[in-house]
């Protein structure tokens, strides 16, 4: 019977992960970030920061959560990394602290990198000009 590489993750990475991904210690501030304005945007980008800084410690000086390769944790955290630095650039708020989360921005690079990644991913620009259409639609709705 063969293994499946994707669940051999150490159980604290993977709990960690899925505790921040599922329910929303990551998805709601950096979601709310693109939606709110002025103290709310902050008060949501700075929850964003701190709860990325607990994500970081999950990956104890490796290139992946699982190691040296990609895995599953990898996979159901990947989307911070395409979809943070795009809301970072339509909002203008910093999510993504370089000097404080160095390892996790590193991550971000190395998973944007992976093969399998790359295909699956829509072109960044041309997603980028679509949300800030969106986000124009939204500050229009919300005044």
């Amino acid at each position: 019977m063969s293994q499946n590489i994707l669940m051999k993750e150490p159980k604290h990475n993977f709990g960690l992960t899925l505790l921040m991904t599922r329910y929303g210690k990551l998805h709601r501030p950096i979601l709310a970030t693109f939606h709110k304005v002025g103290e709310d945007k902050e008060k949501s980008a700075k929850e964003a920061r701190e709860n990325l800084k607990i994500l970081e410690s999950g990956l104890q000086g490796k290139c992946f959560f699982g190691g040296e390769t990609l895995g599953f944790v990898d996979i159901a955290a990947g989307w911070i990394a395409y979809w943070a630095r795009m809301i970072e650039d339509i909002v203008d708020v910093m999510l993504i602290d370089e000097e404080n989360i160095s390892l996790l921005n590193a991550w971000f690079q190395d998973v944007l990198e992976v093969y399998i990644i790359k295909e699956c991913v829509l072109p960044s620009d041309k997603l980028l000009m679509h949300n800030k259409g969106f986000h124009k639609i939204l500050m229009a709705a919300s005044t």
